[in-house]
């Protein structure tokens, strides 16, 4: 019988008694394919991935097609079973760089070729990357480094679709040395907290309006320019705009009585109201208009 491959690496399976001249280099061929793939598993440095512009991509039917390169051994690392995530495609169906494609590779597969378990627009020319998709397993070597190869812009370094877990425990660290480009939107409404009574954020800046349901301020409150707080329109310097009441405790000394509209020094405006009890209400009052109450 003539001579047989391997199900996943197309290893070469010398004729038994026969193929005698070529043993030794399909066992030295085999070796070095064995040796290429053991350097290339998952916890070392790269995953297996491309660039490229001489893929082919054919329909063979429904549920199947083929990719093949015109040169170099760009499929000689991937075994069947493989997903791949193809981009750059003028096809959605193959993967376009807008909707990427994921394809899992099927029975037989060549250093030039593989065979996909999806229909495929027939095509070539494009500049295509090919990476393969990293499925749930253990990865215990690190750290892994996902970034698109290297001179491409275009396609993102890593996209997470559905819910994600990022660490084990609160003693772990996040980084992010990235800008945030959208909204920070919580699932729920007013259920997760920013920071805590022990682990508070630093300086806070916001530009545009703040709407808070309760502010509790335990230091200085400032304000850059004027602004309301409880109906009182209030300056930076601190001082009240318009009309308000206030309510203190003033000891006065003089005969026993009520007295009404009497002025307080020679800039005295409103009325000047001494009473033994509270107002009966905090509406009504005019600009100026000041209440004492006698304890």
């Amino acid at each position: 019988m003539a001579n047989t491959f391997t199900s996943n690496y197309s290893l070469i399976k010398s004729e038994i008694g026969g193929d005698n001249q070529a043993w030794g280099q399909n066992l030295h061929t085999d070796l070095d394919e064995i040796d290429l793939e053991l350097g290339s598993k998952v916890d070392d440095v790269d995953l297996k991935g491309f660039t490229s512009t001489v893929l082919t991509f054919t329909n063979t039917g429904t549920n199947t097609g083929t990719i093949a390169s015109s040169e170099g051994d760009l499929f000689q690392n991937f075994k069947v079973g493989d997903k791949i995530r193809v981009s750059g495609c003028s096809s959605a169906t193959n993967g376009s760089t807008v909707a990427p494609k994921t394809h899992t590779l099927t029975s037989p597969i060549s250093a030039n070729s593989i065979t996909v378990s999806t229909g495929l627009v027939s095509e070539s020319g494009d500049t295509v990357i090919v990476a393969l998709v990293l499925e749930p397993k253990l990865i215990s070597g690190g750290p892994i480094v996902c970034a698109p190869p290297t001179g491409d812009t275009t396609t993102q370094a890593l996209v997470a679709t559905g819910s994600a877990t990022i660490g084990g425990a609160s003693t772990d660290d996040l980084v992010v040395t990235a800008s945030v480009n959208s909204n920070l939107i919580p699932k729920t409404d007013a259920t997760h907290d920013l920071g805590s009574s022990t682990k508070q954020w630093n300086d806070l800046h916001v530009t545009g309006t703040a709407n808070i349901d309760a502010l509790v301020s335990d230091g200085t409150f400032a304000l850059s320019g004027s602004g309301t707080v409880a109906g009182v329109t209030v300056t930076s310097s601190g001082s009240e705009i318009g009309s308000a009441h206030k309510t203190v405790n003033l000891a006065v000394t003089g005969t026993a009585g009520s007295y009404t509209n009497f002025n307080i020094g020679s800039n005295g405006q409103g009325n000047k109201t001494v009473s033994t009890s509270a107002p009966s209400s905090t509406t009504g009052y005019a600009n100026g208009d000041v209440w004492f109450e006698i304890p």
